[in-house]
């Protein structure tokens, strides 16, 4: 059931959000992640997270806990056990009637396609940005030599929805050779860029939006997610 649980206010980040804003940076909340038993029962629950998550975090005249409104929702879903529904959230909030302004939302699947948990949110048509992990999975990643990664990208590329971007996403600790990466993966029509998955090793508390990163304009900051357009 998706209900409401209390937050610690972390408004201080108002400030950091606001101005990576005023640059034109779209700030998102990340839901999911490795830790946790998580996930919806029901495309009532899908409906009932949406409204939570759009008069919390999204509505425009709503501080929230963060302090400021965000821009939208990403998904980081990563429980196995928690494949159902997604799509029916990505509707809801891509379509839902009357909110007063977009909803941007993104996904970070495995680059394994098709990823099981993520596929069919993805698939919907409404996700902006696809930041594909080309790490921690050796059928596909860098480990795997770099025939694997290109044939994993191309079956995104040629797969992904029209209006969906597509983006390259790195560990920091990644040996991706990029200079050989690079020049291949930009020719595809529907490339955004890079992603960068880095905040929880980064950070030793709450993951930060920092003014100073906000200042370098292609630089953005989601959650957990950074992703880089080059």
């Amino acid at each position: 059931m998706a209900t409401a649980i209390p937050l610690r206010a972390c408004t201080s980040l108002s400030t950091e959000i606001l101005a990576c804003q005023s640059l034109g940076i779209k700030v998102q909340l990340s839901l999911g992640g490795p830790l946790g038993n998580y996930g919806l029962c029901s495309a009532d629950d899908a409906l009932e997270l949406t409204f939570y998550l759009l008069r919390t975090y999204l509505a425009p005249n709503s501080t929230g806990p963060l302090g400021a409104p965000l821009d939208g929702i990403d998904l980081a879903i990563e429980n196995t056990n928690s494949a159902l529904y997604w799509d029916d959230l990505v509707r809801d909030l891509a379509t839902i009637v009357g909110f007063p302004k977009k909803v941007y939302l993104s996904a970070a699947p495995s680059c394994l396609y098709p990823d099981p948990i993520l596929g069919k949110a993805i698939d919907t048509g409404h996700v902006d940005n696809v930041w594909v992990k080309f790490y921690d999975n050796p059928q596909c990643d860098c480990d795997g030599g770099i025939s694997c990664v290109l044939a994993s990208w191309f079956k995104w590329s040629c797969s992904l929805p029209k209006r969906s971007q597509l983006f390259f996403g790195l560990a920091p600790h990644s040996q991706c050779p990029l200079d050989q990466i690079l020049p291949v993966i930009r020719l595809s029509p529907n490339y955004g860029g890079i992603m960068l998955s880095g905040g929880i090793n980064d950070y030793s508390d709450i993951p930060r939006i920092h003014t100073a990163a906000c200042g370098y304009q292609t630089l953005r900051r989601e959650g957990s997610l950074m992703s880089m357009v080059d």
